[in-house]
């Protein structure tokens, strides 16, 4: 029997009369007042004999908690009861609220009602209870095959029990009627979220998306900061504005930007970085959670799972709808070529279609074939935007990519069926650098004037060199580091990264080096400090990037394999029916060509999965180079070129079926062995270096071979190709760097660098390349 204390009872009387006295004098603040009450969660699923908690506020019209006792009550109490604390139980509880004591089978499954009502202001709300049989196994089941991104996905599950009477393990009862709603959720919110991200519409009933205060603001009145890093929303980016200078008033609507997705509670804060205005800081947001059961993201693969009464099921696979075709081409046109003078800007599109059909705008990946000609981000309007901006004179083809991470998500990348010309117009003065692998020299070429500049003293003597596609560093390798010179100051930074650098990304964040001496291939992240991963052990000397920058394939040398991976880490490989000589992506980066010298074969692989598409039986090819308006390749294969003709728009899906043809030219030079392929910018020329005195050329456009013919008889190392493929730098034997003007196809100059070996004695230049 509960005792009422006297003290209580005093105290109770004092607050009585203090408020009769308040009413009296008409002065004081009103109690106040209970409105509504909040009950957590509002559905429970129990099995019989089980308990769980309800949670329980009272509070005013203006959302703030009131103190009140709250009562529960039972619309069946034979069904489930719950105590005065709020603890359901799935069955009765006993006198003191200790034991749950069940009902088993049949006759304790049902649905109840739990009442809490704040007895003091007559306000109450309820929560719905399902006690069931208990449950021993869940399913998730899907009723599509994909969905749509932004579609809300259609997913049910299923409940049975193995325990229950009259159920067992062979013969499980479906009890999924009486459990109540199931819950979902994904094990990649990325692809399958619980919720849309935060509320991206302003709602007056909730006040949110707001500003509430925070941060340090520098701007004018219409100006607007950046705000992202929402906590506990993924990707979520909003803009505010600035309601006077350096203030920006709370209660201020903001802009979603990018609701992110998967949140489950409301961010309260959020990062403030710079927009038009200057700002920095942390600000308070009200927002609120868009619901959603599970919402489609961005196209890929992953498991969802159902959950009920405390049972998850075995992961289901889901897909959001790959993409399955992209086609780019200008934003207010078809044209998918254009010209330009810096820093003159184009907009462009992606016509995106998922396999459902639907045309959709997932975040793709931009890329430009040369940034030092034109680069490309993501527009700021319109579907699938992208915005080209030209930069010096030459020629860049721009794709557009749908590839893990950020899209189709362990699933098969979609490259962009074709590609963007972005002819830009200005005259291109650059820098060549020339270095020996017996000095520590590195020689820089001024090629507007042909002449040397300062020589730049290395740490270590380089084994390769390449310059960056956006024109601001040299990489060099060698036995010891990796060397990384600016093109701007001729400082050097180095990184404990041996081996010879052998590719280079087209957005210059990756480089491949090949490190023989360790047996290994090393991935090397250019950003900041570097960072380095271990591939398979091997070593290669032909390895190439995708488009998007985001995929390698390197042909591991003397073997007939070719391994693969994603930016930092190696993921696989492929085998080829005979040893592997070089490789390179086509255009878009839909297809591989790979060739063997030894098998006399060339071969085309489609990207996406790895799969051979065709095989050309040819004499000896050894090196390949894409073409990069997308017409296919050309292979050096003494005496001849081969051309490898490829329809520039590919079809869509994965695999690529898009098959190419080949042709083989006499470059009329008798027998050679290729060192260098270099191909022009706008893709007329090809340019064979050899063990010949001469530079061989094919006309891509005519089919026709020419040459020019080294000044001494002397033969050339390597070389580099300006951005606007005007002239062609080559080391030489003599010691020299020569200089081939590609419209005459002649020897127009001869640059002494001077380079020299420890002992000081003379060494051919026979590291160079061109920064474009």
């Amino acid at each position: 029997m509960q005792r009422v204390l006297p003290v209580r009872i005093l105290a109770a009387m004092a607050a009585v009369l203090l408020l009769i006295f308040l009413a009296a004098c008409g002065g004081g603040n009103k109690a106040p007042v209970a409105t509504q009450v909040l009950l957590t969660p509002t559905t429970l699923s129990l099995n019989e004999g089980a308990v769980t908690g309800l949670s329980a506020i009272a509070q005013d019209a203006s959302g703030n908690t009131v103190a009140a006792d709250i009562a529960f009550t039972s619309s069946n109490p034979h069904i489930a009861t719950v105590s005065t604390g709020g603890l359901v139980c799935g069955g009765v509880w006993d006198s003191s609220f200790i034991n749950c004591n069940p009902t088993i089978g049949q006759g304790g499954v049902g649905q109840v009602t739990i009442t809490a009502t704040a007895t003091a202001f007559n306000v109450s709300t309820t929560a719905t209870v399902y006690v069931h049989e208990q449950v021993d196994l869940v399913e998730a089941q899907l009723a599509n095959s994909c969905t749509t991104m932004g579609q809300p996905i259609t997913v049910s599950g299923l409940a049975f029990s193995t325990t229950a009477p009259g159920c067992s393990p062979a013969a499980p009862c479906d009890i999924t009627s009486t459990v109540g709603p199931f819950r979902f959720g994904s094990n990649d919110i990325q692809v399958a979220a619980s919720s849309s991200g935060i509320q991206s519409t302003f709602s007056s009933s909730t006040n949110t998306p707001t500003y509430v205060a925070g941060g340090t603001i520098t701007g004018s009145t219409g100006q607007t900061c950046n705000l992202s890093s929402f906590n506990g929303v993924t990707g979520a980016t909003a803009t505010v504005a600035l309601t006077s200078s350096n203030t920006i008033a709370g209660g201020t609507h903001l802009t979603i930007t990018n609701p992110g997705h998967g949140a489950t509670v409301p961010p309260t804060t959020a990062t403030l970085s710079n927009g038009t205005a200057t700002c920095s800081g942390t600000a308070s947001v009200n927002t609120a959670i868009t619901p959603g059961v599970l919402t489609a993201q961005v196209p890929g693969a992953t498991t969802v799972f159902a959950s009920v009464s405390g049972v998850n099921s075995v992961g289901a696979t889901y897909l959001t709808c790959p993409v399955q075709s992209i086609v780019v081409h200008g934003a207010n046109s078809n044209n998918t070529s254009f010209t330009l003078t810096p820093p003159a800007t184009q907009p462009l599109t992606a016509d995106v279609y998922d396999t459902n059909n639907q045309y959709i705008t997932p975040p793709l990946t931009w890329g430009s074939s040369s940034d030092a000609a034109a680069t490309v981000v993501k527009g700021s309007s319109g579907n699938n935007p992208g915005t080209v901006t030209a930069v010096s004179g030459g020629t860049a083809y721009i794709t557009a990519t749908c590839s893990y991470p950020d899209c189709n998500r362990n699933v098969a990348t979609q490259f962009s069926q074709n590609v963007v010309t972005i002819n830009v117009t200005q005259p291109t003065a650059t820098t060549a650098y020339a270095a020996s692998t017996n000095s520590t020299t590195l020689v820089p070429i001024n090629t507007a004037t042909n002449t040397a500049g300062t020589p730049i003293t290395l740490p270590y003597a380089p084994n390769s060199i390449i310059a960056s596609p956006r024109g601001d560093f040299v990489y060099l390798g060698s036995s010891t580091a990796l060397m990384a010179v600016s093109v701007s100051s001729g400082m050097i930074a180095t990184a404990s990264a041996p081996g010879t650098v052998v590719a280079i990304s087209n957005d210059a964040l990756y480089l491949l080096i090949s490190d023989s001496g360790g047996g290994k291939l090393l991935y090397f992240n250019t950003s900041g400090t570097g960072s380095i991963t271990g591939m398979t052990p091997g070593a290669t000397s032909s390895s190439a990037y995708t488009p998007d920058s985001k995929f390698n394939e390197a042909v591991l040398a003397n073997t007939n394999q070719v391994e693969f991976g994603f930016q930092t880490n190696a993921i696989g490989n492929f085998t080829l029916a005979s040893n592997g000589t070089a490789l390179d992506f086509s255009a878009q980066g839909a297809s591989s060509y790979v060739t063997s010298a030894t098998g006399g074969q060339i071969f085309v692989y489609s990207t996406c999965n790895q799969s051979l598409l065709q095989t050309f039986a040819e004499t000896g090819p050894t090196l390949v180079k894409a073409l990069p308006n997308a017409a296919g390749a050309v292979a050096a294969d003494s005496p001849d070129i081969d051309l490898i003709s490829t329809p520039p728009v590919l079809n869509a899906g994965c695999p690529l079926t898009t098959t190419s043809s080949i042709a083989n030219f006499d470059l009329g030079a008798g027998s050679f062995t290729a060192q260098q392929l270099l191909v022009s910018s706008d893709a007329s020329h090809a340019y064979v270096v050899s063990n010949l005195p001469k530079l061989l050329s094919f006309d891509l456009t005519t089919l026709t071979p020419s040459s020019a013919t080294l000044a001494g008889g002397a033969t050339a190392f390597n070389g580099g190709i300006t951005i606007d493929g005007s002239r062609v730098y080559l080391g030489a034997s003599d010691g020299t760097v020569h200089q081939i003007d590609t419209a005459s196809m002649t020897d127009a100059a001869q640059i002494a660098v001077g380079l020299k070996d420890a002992n000081g004695n003379p060494t051919a230049p026979n590291l160079v390349t061109v920064v474009p």
